[in-house]
């Protein structure tokens, strides 16, 4: 500022303005680049998602011994990298080569052995630098040549199931080895953004499929199963998770962009993923190819960590297809929902709590366990992905022995309020009629009826003599059934009616005959008592939420304790009587 500028406040005034509004243009503009940058590098990393290919490496471990020699070897290594290029195309880079002699015996007996962990104490940089690392191995036996192959995803460390062969005929042996490989090949998406059961994915390589036929196309109507990496602010991983029971089913394909996938969430609990990740929360999901026949589902009981988990026999499973419609309503779209999607009885589980679900049309099965007309869990399975699944599930068994007593109760106090009501009728009646004295032999015999304290005793001794649930849930079930027997009594048997009938007795007998009006209990129908727990039609309010995850309870239907954040998505109901087996 110039001297002249100090003593004249208005230059000094218009020259603070100008530097003013020269700094907030300045702001202005960084901000502008750093947004028009991050959208860049944005754009970037989706466009290298989209349009690179998969770096793909492959082990193939050859056991020299009777007929495999290396010529066998190179005629294998040869058929993968032609096959690869010719039926694939641009999608894979693939590069064939030995393992390491570190693990080269592990993976001649079973390439199951070979774990991310062994194969970064050899060598960090493996994982690092490629997105699947394949592990082939080809083994002879007197009859016929066995190949194994697996899957190690590099960037979430997962490893997928060994797909076997046997081959008798040796020409066939490099291509069906090629035929393992693309077998155990899982496509890959990145989620990107969602809410609630909707997710949006985008595809790798996705830009390079030619092909529908390709190993790496994922359809619409496919499967895929979420995955859960955190990293620290260095980018390396602290912890993946597969998300346990929960599965994505590929719903539509972008009409802009049909690299980005519109997926509905099958799970069983209530929000298994988030939206949207980041640097330090990455999510990703993989394709699923089932290369079992079945899967064999045990139960246990939910215990105590301190405690052994026991087999849950006698569990009854029922089964439905995998719906993405929207929920029913209304009481009409229920049984409309229903009808279209009826249950299929699976069986029951034996004295081990075990059931072999098999492999149905599709690929995901909608399993629910039921017991004594309460819903247990609600479970996604793919049949055939997994060689055995573990659920556990609380104990039902207290529920169901108060459920059988406070019927009993239900049905006694059902039997109690129509002979009050009957007494007191006649009572009234003869009252009206002049004749008080057979209206006093009534009330005698309505004094004999059993009385609400009496039931009410009877009531308390039963629910101390209850086994209790060492599941909170459970026991909320079982207080709520008790306590909801307590408001039966008071509202349906009135201690006071006595009392009234004879006060209406003596009043009649002063009145000369002429009978006062008594009120009696009420029985209309909106207030008749119920049955307890009578379950509702599959495809209800149970079938449209998502259950509650191994390890977990689940809230109960009538007003027990709040489910934990690990509990399932909806409140469980009972189930219909069951279709017929399929």
């Amino acid at each position: 500022m110039t001297l002249l500028q100090r003593f004249n406040p208005y230059m000094a005034h218009s020259y603070r303005a100008r530097r003013l509004r020269m700094s907030r243009f300045g702001a202005t503009l960084a901000v502008l680049i750093s947004g028009i940058a991050l959208l860049q590098s944005s754009a970037q990393a989706q466009t290298s998602w989209e349009f690179s290919p998969y770096q793909i490496r492959v082990w193939l471990a050859v056991d020299h011994s009777g007929e495999l020699n290396a010529r066998i070897e190179d005629e294998i290594k040869s058929t993968l990298l032609q096959r690869a290029e010719s039926a694939v195309g641009a999608c894979w880079t693939l590069t064939v080569g030995p393992p390491p002699v570190e693990l080269a015996a592990d993976m001649s007996v079973d390439v199951a052995l070979i774990t991310p962990d062994a194969v970064d104490a050899i060598d960090k940089a493996i994982l690092l630098e490629n997105d699947k690392l394949i592990l082939i191995s080809v083994g002879a036996n007197p009859r016929e040549a066995v190949i194994r192959v697996r899957e190690i995803d590099c960037r979430m460390r997962h490893f997928g199931p060994v797909v076997k062969r046997q081959v008798r005929q040796p020409d066939c042996l490099a291509q069906e080895t090629f035929g393992a490989l693309v077998d155990a090949f899982a496509p890959v998406v990145r989620i990107e953004d969602g809410q609630d059961r909707n997710l949006v994915t985008r595809l790798r390589a996705g830009g390079l499929i030619t092909s529908k036929d390709s190993p790496a196309y994922i359809g619409v109507g496919d499967f895929l199963r979420p995955v859960v990496r955190k990293n620290d602010r260095l980018g390396v991983h602290t912890r993946i998770d597969v998300v346990v029971w929960t599965y994505l089913q590929v719903e539509s394909r972008n009409k802009i962009n049909p690299n980005i996938l519109n997926c509905y969430v099958h799970s069983a609990m209530r929000s298994p993923i988030r939206g949207r990740g980041g640097t330090r929360r990455e999510q990703f999901a993989f394709g699923l190819r089932a290369t079992h026949e079945s899967t064999m589902l045990n139960v246990v009981a939910q215990v105590r960590r301190s405690e052994t988990p026991y087999p849950l026999p006698g569990i009854e499973v029922y089964s439905k297809k995998p719906s993405t419609d929207p929920l029913p309503q209304t009481p009409d779209e229920k049984l409309a929902a229903s009808k279209k999607n009826p249950a299929i009885k699976l069986g029951e589980t034996d004295w081990r709590g075990s059931i072999l679900i098999t492999r149905y049309e599709m690929p995901v099965r909608i399993v629910y366990l039921k017991n004594g007309g309460q819903l247990l869990r609600r479970l996604p399975i793919v049949p055939g992905f997994d060689t055995e699944l573990l659920s556990d599930v609380p104990d039902d068994d207290p529920r169901l022995q108060a459920e059988s007593v406070v019927k009993g109760f239900h049905g006694q106090i059902k039997d109690l309020v129509a002979q009050r009501q009957i007494l007191a009728a006649r009572i009234k009646k003869r009252l009206g009629e002049g004749k008080v004295e057979d209206a006093k032999k009534m009330l005698v015999d309505f004094g004999q009826l059993e009385t609400r304290a009496n039931m009410a005793e009877r009531l308390d001794k039963a629910q101390r003599q209850q086994v209790p649930s060492q599941n909170k849930y459970v026991q909320g079930r079982i207080e709520t059934l008790y306590g909801d027997t307590r408001s039966m009594l008071a509202k349906y048997l009135r201690p006071e009616l006595s009392s009234e009938l004879k006060n209406a007795i003596v009043e009649s007998e002063r009145n000369g005959g002429v009978s006062p009006e008594v009120a009696t209990d009420p029985v209309s129908a909106d207030a008749a008592p119920v049955a307890v727990s009578t379950p509702p039609t599959v495809g209800t309010s149970a079938d449209t939420g998502s259950p509650p995850p191994a390890g977990t309870g689940a809230p109960a239907s009538t007003g027990a304790p709040a489910p934990s954040p690990g509990a399932p998505s909806e409140e469980p109901a009972g189930l219909s009587s069951p279709a017929p087996s399929s």
